[in-house]
């Protein structure tokens, strides 16, 4: 009699239990996970013959190397259980930050010229197979050959055993997002309450340097403090968009634009920056990407294309519309869509429920307002198209507005 394959591909006897040989195999990758990772954190490896030792399943085989993978992904990305001691010709000296696409490292090239980096760890979990690890390493080459001073320099791509990683500038600063939730503070920090109206002081506050140094790149008129701060934000995001458009015309997609993946000095230099890359097979351009389930990025900035699944709609607009809601954040102090979930915010995005931003920030010039909303339409076709685009719908309302409104030209 013919059997019928499983979920797993093995062959199912006419008496198995489908339900609960599932739920065995499953609690039994568990222990090995389990073993797998105690063993590389007290040794630093650890084979698929040690953990199926005594266990006649060879048909877990495949499962088994990547619980292995996985182990080192965890190892590698909990700075509680293990912190890597050096990758390839660097030394780790402290942990900057870490999520599920790896961890950031500050760290030193212990031969050379000496210098320190921020040294992103990628989990090995991200490429199971040599063709994905080997197509990573090629296309973050590409990206480390890109020159833009608004974007974070790589400077090398390090392969070490089955770790990859890339040393890049150690940026000394906060995020877009650390100053929104700086300023946010200072009203209390009630998520529910209205955000406070922020100044360039803020700036400055979160920053830990003087007023006078967040203001050089343009004139505003000091008694109007918030217009200041709206005119230092844009101008941080239209630097960002010009990196954004060098990118784009190097055939690289960022899918994962927020305030969160954009850095800005204490010399209030803005840099874009989460070079986690891999290949979207459906689309014709390279794409950074998040790890969170069915789309890339996240999903109070991500575009409605992107949301939806229509990778065949996506292009250099949906990175338009990211932008364009992370200037609106971090003006408005607000998420341009906000719910109790994620399924809400899902819901709100694709049927373009978001408040105008001259409503939710009512400081932010009405023109300024209008081309950050024209960034975020739910169409593409009616949204600003190029980063280009969008950078120069910014100055020139901006100048209009600060000419308006403070009698200075910007």
């Amino acid at each position: 009699m013919s059997t019928a394959p499983e979920h797993d591909g093995r062959p199912m006897s006419p008496d198995r239990d489908p339900a609960r040989s599932y739920a065995a195999d499953e609690a039994l990758l568990d222990e090995i996970f389990d073993r797998a990772l105690a063993a590389i954190e007290e040794r630093g490896d650890v084979t698929a013959d040690e953990l199926l030792a005594g266990i006649d399943r060879p048909d877990l085989r495949d499962r088994v190397l990547s619980m292995i993978d996985l182990a080192e992904q965890v190892a590698i990305a909990t700075p509680a259980r293990r912190r890597p001691s050096g990758v390839g010709p660097f030394a780790i000296l402290a942990e900057l930050g870490h999520g599920g696409m790896g961890s950031v490292f500050l760290a030193r090239r212990q031969q050379g010229d000496g210098r320190y980096v921020a040294l992103k760890v990628l989990p090995p979990a991200m490429g199971y197979s040599a063709r994905t690890r080997e197509r990573f390493l090629a296309e973050a080459n590409a990206l480390a050959r890109l020159r833009h001073p608004h974007i974070v320099q790589v400077h090398e791509v390090v392969r070490d055993g089955r770790t990859l990683a890339y040393a890049m500038d150690h940026i000394d600063g906060v995020t877009l997002m650390g100053l929104v939730q700086g300023i946010v503070r200072r009203g209390g920090g009630d998520p529910d309450a209205a955000p406070p109206r922020p100044t360039i002081d803020d700036v400055a506050r979160v920053l830990d340097v003087p007023a006078a140094d967040v203001q050089r790149d343009g004139p505003v008129r000091s008694s109007d403090a918030t217009l200041a701060y709206v005119a230092f934000v844009t101008r941080r995001v239209i630097d960002v968009a010009g990196a954004l458009e060098l990118a784009h015309s190097q055939g690289l997609l960022h899918r994962d634009i927020k305030p969160a993946n954009i850095l800005l000095s204490r010399a209030s230099h803005a840099y874009l920056t989460d070079f986690g890359l891999m290949r979207d097979e459906d689309l014709d351009m390279t794409t950074m990407v998040g790890s969170e389930g069915g789309f890339a990025g996240t999903a109070a900035y991500a575009s409605p294309e992107q949301l939806s699944g229509e990778t065949a709609r996506i292009g250099t607009w949906s990175d338009v519309y990211s932008l364009g809601a992370t200037l609106y954040h971090t003006l408005a102090l607000r998420l341009p869509y906000a719910g109790p979930g994620p399924m809400q915010i899902l819901l709100q995005v694709a049927r373009g429920q978001r408040v105008a931003l001259h409503q939710a920030a009512p400081w932010v010039p009405t023109e300024l307002a209008s081309v950050v909303d024209r960034a975020m339409e739910l169409d593409p076709r009616q949204r600003i198209a190029t980063a280009s685009e969008f950078a120069a719908e910014l100055r020139v309302a901006l100048s209009a507005a600060l000419a308006t409104r403070s009698g200075a030209v910007g």
